[in-house]
């Protein structure tokens, strides 16, 4: 058997992380009868805005505190670089029940080791599946809160 010779070339090789951040705005339980009635009030009277508030306070302990102060320590350290994209829902909730958040993404950012990236505002699938106009426009709010938020020009 003759011995295979193969050259080997340089090749750079890349990993990319990217990070996706969302959560949900809760909904108050409702029965068909029930939603009528609510929706009378205004549609802010379908939300659980308590439930929710306690969910994400306790996401932000137990999860994206814990996540972020590990991903900002990793840009100090050893000049980890990652993309970051977060629904214009979940900026919303971090801006008002744990802003220390919004600080800590800011520093990453800062740092200019971080890409943000635009996403549907509500994260939804459903104007990629019906309405292309409708996941544009989401899109473009996504990026007027990044850059209202951040400072920062999603171009992806």
């Amino acid at each position: 058997m003759l011995p295979i010779k193969c050259r080997v070339t340089s090749v750079t090789e890349s990993v990319v992380f990217m990070f996706e951040v969302h959560q949900p705005i809760r909904l108050r339980p409702h029965s068909v009868s029930c939603l009528g009635e609510r929706l009378s009030k205004g549609v802010e009277a379908i939300y659980d805005w308590k439930l929710n508030e306690e969910v994400f306070k306790r996401a932000t302990s137990k999860c994206y505190r814990p996540v972020f102060k590990t991903l900002l320590e990793s840009i100090r350290n050893y000049d980890f670089k990652f993309s970051l994209s977060m629904s214009g829902v979940w900026i919303e909730q971090a801006s008002e029940y744990s802003p220390e958040l919004i600080d800590l993404i800011r520093r990453a950012v800062d740092s200019g080791n971080v890409e943000l990236v635009a996403q549907t505002y509500y994260h939804g699938v459903s104007p990629l599946l019906w309405d292309l106009e409708e996941s544009k426009e989401q899109v473009e709010e996504s990026r007027r809160i990044l850059w209202e938020v951040f400072g920062f020009r999603a171009t992806t």
